[in-house]
């Protein structure tokens, strides 16, 4: 159990570090644009986005748990 919180806590921190930089300019460019109909409010983004990135995070932890497939085949998912 204590894998699971290590996986999506790292998915999390990806998305915490991402926002970090998207936040000194890219959502002003994002806010900046002509928005087509059907484009979501902008307060969906952020539970959106927390929820694919545990998600993504429980999905490492599940291949991590599968017999036969070491760390490295969940890791190989982040690019490492």
């Amino acid at each position: 159990m204590l894998a699971l919180v290590g996986f999506v806590g790292l998915c999390l921190l990806v998305g915490a570090a991402d926002t970090a930089f998207v936040r000194d300019g890219g959502w002003a460019w994002y806010l900046s644009l002509k928005a087509p109909p059907g484009t979501p409010a902008n307060w969906l983004f952020t539970p959106v986005w927390t929820a694919l990135h545990v998600a993504v995070g429980t999905a490492a932890w599940l291949v991590w748990r599968r017999v036969g497939a070491g760390p490295e085949a969940a890791a190989s998912m982040f690019g490492t």
